[in-house]
């Protein structure tokens, strides 16, 4: 029974490598597939483990040779590729792999199809290339090397024998040229092999170089910056990735502008949270120590709780900005102004030893500072819908990043700018054409360092020279001097400045992938597997980490070519501009309250001047009324008149006195009766 139950192992664990293997060979039909399952259903109860393995490989020609290592106990594969020769397709993306004039106009031989450029002249070079010569002397075999360039057509004679940047540094273009090494069998009905091949180069696209005769006995592939992604591996071969390097975004930081809080940029937020949050604790402090008692400073306000508060407020403001407004009387107020003094003279020190290393640095700013800047449903500090992404045309997989992060936007999408390659999409981020642009970090910093910093396209005497080999604003302008000083610009160069600022790499490296080289998936040899084997051979021994350190740059590295040109780091108006404008707001502020006081105390006078000029007009009036009767004639009374009505008055008077005592009786009455 357990004899059996192995058995039934053996045969499914067959079946699925006959699944595996048939894959290889996209041109199986079905009726063959079913046969050859069949076959080894049959077949394998009865034979051994070595029989079942070359009868795979009989129904199915594939070959796999492997290799095997100097550290290798068997030694029978070292030698398997001794003078096998492999037709490499290379892209040009340095410093990775460097092509000399790919646009064949000085050396000619579009898409090396004469192979003028070798490794051994020089005119290839780059880490992939490095590796290769690794590759080559640990395997034994010969490369040929190749690079993507169609074949235009201009006329009926004659065809264009320039090649372009969105084909050779295209890593599509690259796979795309490899896959016309593969003849389509449903699409040509040619009996003959050579009739095939015939028939595809009429028709397909043609590049130099490509076709079916590329790929003899399918030894070629693809090697340069190849991603491996899902799609590739169900399309390619991939070998073991020899390096792993992702995206890096690419903005223009330019001078920082001047605003309200530049003075404040020395400092953190949260060191302004500490100063208020002391401010506010000194404020309560004042209130209990100097608020309540008798005579001290703050007393008077004891009985209004938010003056006191105001007050209290403005003493420890004051007191921070280095001029105390009122004297302490209690021993814990002293306490407290003693406190104050001595965080203000820590709160300076931190202040200037922070400007100090501020001003080591030159003001800059970014539009955008991550690849999250640009997500329209976070919608971070730096978002803005007019932001935009230069997408290189030759580098598609830019674009592909970008519809898979899209995804997850709700139907939003990112602004673009279309670019030729990656380098027309860097200078239309330097000229402001685009807010950011992104690609393989390698591939970036090399092209930054080559084609901007070391072209002077960078700091603020970024621009271009009408002679090429001056670089920076001050050398194009004035590049000899006389004896006292003037310039001598004899050529008449002239200055075209591009922008104000340096392209730099920002956020983290987002869409890390491995670089593998890329095998034809249709083809019956597993050599990647070989090429698999010296990769992770070449790791152990730390040598692809070598290529890394010699190759590859970082942005620190990085040094503008017209910096020289720049004044030195020095305290500028843009540093303190905001500080200047807190100081002339408070001085307004201030004349402002001194004016609607000196107003209001200027009111009161006038009207305490208006209402006695009220009172000696209306005395005034009064007299002349009296001056114009006397005027009108009107006898004085006589004595007798001045009698009668004294007598009058005094009956007023009596009468008034006689009712007051009527009623009193009438209550008296009311009383007495209710007493009864």
């Amino acid at each position: 029974r357990m004899k059996n139950v192995l058995k039934q192992r053996h045969v499914l664990l067959l079946t699925l490598a006959a699944v595996l293997l048939v894959s290889v060979e996209s041109r199986l039909s079905d009726a063959k597939y079913q046969r050859l399952v069949d076959k080894v259903r049959r077949q394998a109860p009865s034979l051994t483990q070595d029989e079942r393995t070359q009868l795979l490989f009989a129904a199915i020609p594939v070959q796999e040779t492997g290799w095997d290592s100097p550290s290798s106990n068997s030694q029978g594969r070292a030698t398997a590729y001794n003078g096998v020769n492999f037709n490499v397709i290379l892209v040009h993306s340095p410093p990775l792999v460097a092509i000399d004039d790919p646009e064949a106009l000085i050396l000619g031989d579009p898409g090396n199809l004469n192979q003028k450029r070798t490794i051994s002249n020089g005119q290839l070079k780059g880490l992939v290339i490095d590796l290769l010569s690794h590759i080559q002397d640990n395997l034994g075999c010969t490369f040929s090397f190749y690079y993507p360039c169609h074949q235009y057509v201009v006329n009926t004679t004659n065809t264009s024998s320039q090649c372009y940047s969105s084909e050779f540094a295209s890593v599509s273009s690259g796979l795309h040229m490899m896959d016309t090494a593969r003849v389509d069998t449903e699409k040509y009905s040619v009996g003959t092999f050579e009739g095939l091949k015939e028939e595809q180069e009429a028709d397909d696209v043609v590049f130099y170089g490509g076709g079916p005769s590329l790929c003899p006995e399918n030894h070629c592939f693809v090697a340069s910056n190849v991603k491996v992604t899902e799609n590739r591996m169900k399309e390619y071969f991939m070998t073991q990735p020899f390096l792993h390097k992702g995206f890096v975004l690419v903005v223009n930081s330019g001078d920082l502008q001047a605003d309200f809080f530049s003075w404040a940029y020395p400092f953190m937020g949260f060191v302004w949270v500490l100063t208020m949050g002391e401010i506010i604790i000194s404020t309560l402090a004042f209130c209990v120590t100097e608020g309540y008692g008798v005579g001290n400073a703050l007393t008077e306000y004891k009985n209004n709780p938010f003056q006191l508060i105001i007050e209290a407020f403005q003493w420890s403001l004051m007191l921070f900005l280095g001029a105390a407004s009122r004297q302490p009387v209690t021993h814990a107020g002293r306490t407290l102004v003693l406190a104050n003094l001595f965080f203000v003279v820590l709160w300076i020190s931190v202040y200037t030893g922070n400007l100090n290393q501020f001003l080591l640095q030159v003001p800059s700013n970014k539009q955008v500072e991550r690849i999250e800047d640009f997500n329209p449903i976070v919608k971070s500090s730096k978002y803005s819908s007019r932001h935009t992404i230069c997408v290189p045309e030759a580098q598609k997989s830019v674009e592909t990043f970008l519809e898979i992060m899209e995804l997850g936007f709700e139907g939003k999408n990112i602004s673009r700018v279309s670019g030729v390659d990656l380098q027309d999409c860097m200078y239309k981020v330097y000229s402001g054409e685009a807010t950011a642009t992104m690609y393989d970090e390698p591939v970036v910093v090399h092209m930054l360092a080559n084609q901007f910093y070391d072209n002077a396209l960078c700091g603020q005497s970024g621009g271009i020279c009408s002679n090429a080999l001056l670089l920076g604003s001050q050398r194009c302008i004035c590049p000899e001097q006389r004896e006292d000083g003037t310039c001598i610009n004899s050529q008449n160069n002239t200055f075209d400045p591009i922008s104000q600022g340096d392209l730099i790499t920002t956020g983290e490296i987002f869409n890390d992938l491995g670089y593998a080289f890329a095998f034809p998936r249709f083809s019956k040899s597993l050599d990647y597997l070989a090429f698999s084997q010296v990769i992770l051979f070449l790791h152990e021994g730390g040598l692809i980490e070598q290529l890394e350190l010699s190759w590859l740059s970082t942005v620190e590295d990085l040094a503008c070519a017209g910096g020289g040109d720049e004044d030195p780091i020095s305290l500028k108006v843009i540093n303190v501009l905001g500080l200047f404008f807190v100081t002339g707001g408070l001085m307004f502020i201030g004349f402002v309250i001194g004016t609607i006081e000196y107003i209001m105390r200027f009111c009161m006078v006038v009207m305490t001047c208006l209402f006695t000029c009220k009172e000696r007009v209306q005395q005034e009036i009064a007299d002349a009324i009296d001056d114009a009767e006397k005027e009108l004639g009107e006898p004085e009374p006589t004595e007798h008149e001045v009698f009668v009505d004294s007598m009058f008055d005094s009956l007023d008077e009596t009468q008034q006195v006689l009712n007051q005592i009527e009623k009193n009786l009438t209550k008296c009455v009311k009383f007495s009766k209710k007493k009864k």
